[in-house]
């Protein structure tokens, strides 16, 4: 019961307008330091919801960042209470449309997202975004599961040529329809993300992702 909101935001993933490497906007609060990832919170367009940043830098290529995010068979492995993920039908290499099923514990029916995701990247910078929208009527509802009608998010990789690697951006807000008290959720919330980017920073190191190497992406 007290796991919900987590399972909510895990994958959840919101727009961010080209955020810049060490350049946090004054408007958010650092909340949590762990294994070099770092978690900031703000208002989520003057709610009382909170939108979520995490900042980490790991050793990979644009490429690799790509490849793992569009890796349907991966997304369990690393995505915190992620069930099943699959790329829909028509996807192209800068536009393509997912849905993914969270698992909830009961008494609560699992959750599912239908998104759409644009990426871009600046031919200058070679920053690459990730923008990811809830479409919850692209794709009929499913049986059992409760669709997740608004999210929205975004993956920022920005390369460091004078540190070397990437900085990871990642800052979402879902939208929940279940009430239970923040002093609950927010705990968790933090260390599912935690846990997310940790695995991320750990899958980018198989040979897989290591070594591919996408004609779209300039590195």
């Amino acid at each position: 019961m007290k796991q919900f909101v987590l399972l909510l935001y895990i994958c959840l993933l919101p727009y961010l307008s080209g955020a810049q490497t060490a350049k946090i906007d004054p408007s958010w609060e650092l909340t949590k330091t762990e294994d070099g990832i770092m978690l900031y919170r703000r208002p989520y367009k003057n709610t009382s919801d909170k939108e979520v940043l995490a900042v980490m830098t790991v050793s990979a290529s644009l490429s690799a960042l790509v490849a793992l995010i569009k890796d349907d068979e991966a997304a369990p492995q690393w995505i915190n209470r992620m069930k099943t993920f699959q790329t829909l039908p028509n996807a192209q290499e800068a536009k393509w449309y997912t849905y993914g099923e969270l698992s909830l514990p009961f008494p609560y029916y699992n959750r599912d997202l239908v998104s759409e995701n644009i990426l871009t990247q600046n031919k200058q910078t070679k920053q690459v975004q990730i923008n990811i929208r809830s479409r919850p009527q692209y794709q009929p509802e499913v049986q059992g599961k409760v669709r997740i009608v608004v999210a929205e998010g975004a993956w920022i990789f920005t390369p460091l040529p004078n540190k070397g690697g990437v900085e990871v951006q990642y800052m979402f807000y879902a939208a929940s329809n279940i009430s239970l008290p923040k002093w609950v959720t927010e705990p968790l919330v933090i260390k599912g993300i935690i846990s997310t980017m940790r695995n991320m920073r750990l899958l980018l190191q198989q040979p897989k992702y290591a070594q591919t190497r996408l004609s779209y992406i300039e590195e």
